[in-house]
């Protein structure tokens, strides 16, 4: 084995791992759990753009139904821990 594959090892394992393992736990710190939920959900609708204009990937019905099942699901939980239209707040 050459040791460029422990190079690629190390930078696939802090590129990919333990930045981005950081990076959330600040996000969730700051704007907080539920928002930050919500803006993890956004992900898989973002990987089915890209799956279709960079992959060229099918995109028929049964996508259109999943994406849009997701981004109502984000829209909800996004939603959810807002106070009512009109209520006061105390």
């Amino acid at each position: 084995m050459s040791g460029m594959i422990f190079v690629y090892g190390a930078i696939l394992a802090i590129g990919c791992t333990l930045a981005p393992s950081f990076m959330i736990s600040e996000g969730i710190a700051r704007i907080g759990p539920g928002p930050a939920s919500a803006v993890g959900g956004v992900g898989p609708a973002a990987a089915a753009g890209v799956a279709v204009f960079v992959l060229g990937e099918p995109f028929g019905w049964p996508q259109a139904a999943a994406l849009a099942l997701t981004v109502g699901g984000v829209l909800l939980l996004a939603g959810a821990g807002s106070a009512p239209r009109g209520a006061a707040s105390a």
